[in-house]
């Protein structure tokens, strides 16, 4: 079945439009783009369906060679939409590159000579730009800083020139990867570990020269993405690092069940700026260069990060809850206007019988409104931090603690900004379809009962913030109708609260196991370094008996690398 390729297209611009807006500055409020990686995309794929014959190769070369940067600094650098002045997001290099080279590699032959010698100008200018990328080493980025030496790489092999340097640099950058848990956490993304193991493959399936100790330490990177794949089976990741599910229950496809045959997607819209790579891999022996495949995990998981910390799941059937013992993982995730915290979930449970829910920071700052995660993609890419105010931006963490899926969550917000009219420390349950009810509140202590068809999950809140100093916050049940169902659990401090605290702390749970009954018991904890001190900002002792488990923690909130641990 051949696709509707005059669906979309636009001749004068040699691209498919794209009607609504792109997601950059300069074209976030236009109604139509013409986006470059998308036809990058849709042009491997003609070539991979044997339909370049209805397609116009030759404009849209042309239009992609328009897009790049010829000279300079920046030369073979893209802008990612043609109505951009110039190059904005950078990843537009890469994501183009991985239709592009596969096009060169296996169907090269079927181009005209004029498309040919397009294709091989934007390629040439295009490793200029990937060696520049890969001299930066910045390994902690994973699927970006991959992106780079692979297209460097292989664009070597393509015009037969190969650089000691650049394997130098792809064997510190594995090494990396290895020992440091993957830099700000990718492999715990459904999205962008996804795009690392099509990097991995298409490295390691099309590459002819690839030293042999490379080949190794890439392959051992494919093998732990690949086992991280598998254990999650076919649920979401909880946690989640880099994810846009804001506003609709996650779900994913496991990256074996991308490598097949290939078929005529429904619909031309269905290719965007990632190419379908899996029948290209299965074509070319994936299956033969990937481990066997691990059994879906079942219980708890544990998957490391970086600097020392981890990953926890617990996975079953009706339920899975995820957090990370600390996050952000290290200081460079976050920046003014960009960074990792806008889109990233390090606490989260899911259930396939509708229930998705994660915990949510957010602040108002002269009339708007910003949190971490997102409320919706679009606004949040062009403007994330929570202030505008502070620089470095501020950034609440969380730390957690699992024991046989039962996880405690301590939130520490540790700066709280004079303009701000509130900030929220919110639990946020999209479109839920269980029945959800409210426990009346005790001592300080409120719980909320989520109710599954084979058990009850019970979400514990424990305002610090004021705990002790007759100020406590209460949490508020709010529900939401636009754009989607919302059930949010909201603990405000509004600007008079604001005025008496220096940071927002609080403790959540969740109990896989049933309703908790018995009261948090505190007591001061008195082995902290002498420091001055606000109310929020003490250290305790915790003992909690909930079903099944005893928490016995010790808090201190000022402790930066452990502020919720284990005591006995």
């Amino acid at each position: 079945m051949a696709l509707n390729w005059t669906d979309g297209w636009d001749e004068g611009a040699g691209l498919w439009r794209q009607n609504e807006a792109g997601h950059t500055a300069p074209v976030c409020r236009l109604a139509c783009v013409h986006a470059g990686p998308t036809a990058s995309s849709r042009l491997l794929l003609a070539a991979q369906l044997n339909q370049l014959a209805a397609v116009n190769t030759a404009s849209i070369l042309r239009a992609l060679r328009g897009l790049q940067v010829q000279s300079g600094e920046r030369r073979g650098c893209m802008r990612w939409y043609l109505e951009e002045p110039g190059p904005v997001d950078t990843n537009a290099a890469f994501f183009a590159a991985f239709g592009l080279i596969p096009l060169r590699m296996c169907h090269g032959g079927e181009l005209d000579t004029p498309s040919r010698e397009t294709l091989d100008a934007i390629l040439r200018d295009l490793r200029v730009w990937f060696d520049r990328e890969a001299e930066s080493r910045t390994f902690h980025y994973p699927n970006k800083f991959l992106g780079d030496v692979v297209c460097a790489w292989l664009l070597g092999e393509i015009e037969g020139a190969h650089s000691p340097a650049l394997a130098g640099i792809m064997a510190d950058a594995a090494r990396y990867w290895h020992r440091h848990g993957w830099g700000w956490g990718e492999h715990m993304s459904d999205v962008y570990s996804r795009v690392c193991l099509d990097e991995l493959s298409l490295l390691l399936l099309f590459s002819r020269h690839l030293p042999a100790e490379l080949r190794v330490l890439y392959t051992g990177l494919l093998g732990e993405l690949l086992a991280i794949d598998d254990a999650y089976g076919e649920g979401p990741r909880v946690p989640a690092i880099r994810t846009y599910d804001f506003l609709n229950r996650p779900s994913r496809i496991p990256y074996r069940s991308l490598i097949r045959p290939a078929t005529t997607p429904s619909t031309l819209t269905m290719v965007q700026n990632m190419p379908l790579l899996g029948s290209l891999f299965h074509e070319h022996g994936w299956e033969r260069l990937a481990p066997p495949t691990a059994e879906m995990r079942r219980g708890s998981l544990c998957i490391p990060c970086f600097g020392d910390t981890h990953a926890d799941a617990w996975l079953a059937p009706d339920i899975r809850v995820g957090g990370m013992r600390r996050y952000p993982l290290m200081a460079s995730a976050d920046h003014p206007a960009w960074g990792l915290s806008w889109q990233s979930m390090p606490a989260a449970f899911w259930s396939p019988d509708g229930v998705w829910g994660f915990w949510q920071w957010e602040t108002a700052e002269n009339g708007v409104v910003r949190a971490h995660p997102a409320t919706d993609r679009q606004s949040a890419f062009l403007g994330n931090a929570l202030t505008s105010q502070v620089r470095p931006p501020i950034t609440g963490r969380t730390f957690s603690l699992m024991k046989d899926g039962n996880l405690l969550v301590l939130r520490v917000m540790p700066f709280i900004v004079s303009t701000w009219a509130r900030v929220t420390d919110r639990l946020r349950l999209v479109d839920p379809t269980t029945h959800v009810e409210t426990r009346p509140p005790s001592s300080g202590w409120r719980q909320m009962l989520i109710r599954l068809p084979r058990r009850a999950v019970a979400v514990q809140c424990v305002p610090l913030t004021g705990r002790f100093d007759a100020m406590t916050p209460a949490p508020v049940q709010i529900e939401r109708r636009e754009p989607v169902r919302l059930m949010d659990w909201d603990l405000n401090l509004e600007r008079t609260a604001i005025g008496e605290a220096v940071a927002m702390v609080t403790l959540w749970g969740v109990s896989v196991d049933g309703e908790v009954v018995a009261a948090p018991l505190f007591e001061p904890c008195g082995d902290t370094p002498p420091q001055p001190r606000a109310g929020e900002q003490r250290a305790w002792k915790l003992t909690w008996h909930w079903p099944n488990v005893t928490w016995n923690v010790r808090i201190d909130p000022l402790d930066q690398w452990a502020p919720i641990a284990t005591t006995i």
